[in-house]
């Protein structure tokens, strides 16, 4: 059985050093999903966790070097990224999964509002946003994160929303 870890994280802002913290709860992961705002942290974010660093740009990142939206394929689901303040995700969830169906997408996830998100629909759609390592805004104001362990072989995903440890 091929389980692969995968981090996904966002709106670490100018706090790259929280991930440290993540990668000596989590020890290893296979892949990070970063869903904008990195503000120019991508190398470092690679380089401390050890693996492929897939991102899309946010609101604060100003250099270009990410897409604003991206498709991304992991054992056998199409995962649409993007930050989200392009669609009004502290408003309403409407647009970015209507915009994630149209694109064929099984899971959409966003960033932008600072506050994890987890929402499994009958059908199997999830919508899901990490929350914020950098500048949580809900009500404890933990930093948070998610895993998925996706099984390539079944194609089964397993997701655990996270805390970052004190």
């Amino acid at each position: 059985m091929s389980i692969k870890k995968i981090l996904v994280i966002s709106d670490t802002h100018n706090y790259p050093r929280e991930i440290e913290k993540v990668m000596r709860q989590e020890k290893q992961v296979d892949m990070v999903l970063h869903l904008g705002d990195l503000e120019g942290h991508g190398k470092y974010i690679e380089k401390v966790c050890g693996c492929p660093l897939q991102a899309v740009r946010g609101n604060c990142d100003y250099d270009g070097e990410w897409p604003t939206d991206t498709m991304v394929e992991i054992g056998g689901h199409l995962i649409f990224m993007t930050h989200g303040h392009r669609y009004g995700v502290n408003y309403s969830l409407y647009d970015v999964e209507d915009l994630g169906r149209e694109c064929g997408a099984d899971i959409v996830m966003f960033g932008h509002t600072h506050v994890p998100y987890f929402d499994q629909r009958k059908d199997g759609f999830v919508l899901l946003n990490p929350g914020s390592l950098g500048r949580p805004r809900q009500q404890d104001r933990k930093e948070t994160y998610l895993i998925m362990e996706v099984d390539e072989e079944t194609g089964k995903i397993e997701y655990s929303p996270r805390f970052v440890a004190v």
